[in-house]
């Protein structure tokens, strides 16, 4: 069975604030199963349940040129954060350097 996107980013969400106990404990095992056949799989992992969310559903974002203290002073729209990026225009980034995002064309 193939999972949808609609369902993929909504087991990315949960996992992203799953604490596998309490009220959680029933959906965390559903979602366990759906994703990798074992019901208990995301609760007896030792990998992050945040590292996991981004391998299924990555983060993007978009770069945005802010002027700031230098002439290509970049912002990614994930993180937040600015860089001085002086060649952005012509060698850009795949990545944000601080979160990882995945950049997006802003056109």
């Amino acid at each position: 069975m193939r999972i949808s996107d609609k369902e993929r980013i909504e087991a990315a969400k949960f996992l992203r604030g799953c604490n596998c106990c309490g009220d959680s404990y029933v959906k965390c095992s559903e979602i366990s199963e759906a994703l990798f056949g074992n019901k208990n799989a995301i609760c007896n992992s030792d990998a992050s349940l945040e590292k996991i969310a981004d391998l299924i559903d990555i983060p993007t974002c978009v770069m945005t040129n802010v002027g700031g203290d230098f002439e290509n002073s970049f912002q990614c729209s994930n993180c937040m954060s600015e860089f001085d990026m002086p060649d952005y225009d012509r060698y850009p980034y795949k990545r944000c350097p601080e979160c990882g995002a995945v950049v997006l064309n802003a056109d």
